[in-house]
């Protein structure tokens, strides 16, 4: 049997990049499987109408919070192997959501609280997807530096030249923190934008031709 070829180290990152990309999406899913799921549960009207109003009674926001905890343990207890006979304690539940959904019970009884009926399906979206400060975002922030965990100074020449910047960015005045920002953008688009090194330590300035005097 042929022995598997080792990836290079931009061809692991890409890899390990899309298995981020695959946990971040799936507990992005997770999250609004909990809200629906705990939404249909809690609060329907007699007609089978959702009404974001209940969520102004205290007992309701309790059992809203505790159906969520309990699908996201049941999600994190998939994903971590862990069997459902495994007790855990309220402590343990709190770490295991934190660790997995970015929110612990504790937290999102809190949010209900103090959003009451204007805690809806969009206002938890924002929770979720807000680019800057959402925690699919702060969940992703936690899982990048896997990506790049495998590479070493010694390495980024060979990644520079990968990359086809071996003639405008010198890879010895960089540190791996520098190179980052280059494998985002050559895994999605396979091109590096000039301002992500312009005027940089590690830019290489443009040799100016001229005739002889």
């Amino acid at each position: 049997m042929p022995k598997k070829r080792e990836l290079s180290p931009l061809e692991l990152y890409a890899e390990k990049h899309k298995a981020v990309s695959k946990v971040v999406d799936s507990i992005e899913l997770h999250h609004f499987g909990a809200y629906t799921s705990a939404a249909e549960a809690h609060l329907k009207d007699a007609e089978g109408h959702i009404d974001y109003s209940k969520l102004e009674d205290a007992a309701v926001q309790g059992k809203f919070a505790e159906h969520m905890r309990d699908f996201y343990v049941d999600k994190a207890r998939q994903y971590f192997g862990m069997s459902k006979e495994t007790k855990l304690t309220e402590a343990q539940i709190e770490m295991l959501l934190s660790a997995y959904s970015g929110i612990t019970h504790s937290e999102l009884l809190q949010t209900l609280r103090t959003h009451g009926e204007k805690f809806t399906v969009d206002e938890f979206a924002k929770l979720i997807t807000d680019p800057r400060q959402g925690i699919k975002a702060a969940i992703r922030n936690k899982l990048l530096p896997h990506t790049y965990g495998h590479i070493t100074r010694e390495q980024l020449p060979g990644l520079v030249k990968e990359m086809g910047l071996e003639d405008r960015v010198d890879a010895t005045k960089m540190d791996v923190e520098d190179i980052v920002p280059f494998l985002a953008s050559y895994n999605t688009n396979r091109v590096v934008p000039m301002d992500l090194y312009k005027r940089k330590v590690y830019h290489k300035a443009e040799q100016k031709t001229g005739t002889g005097g």
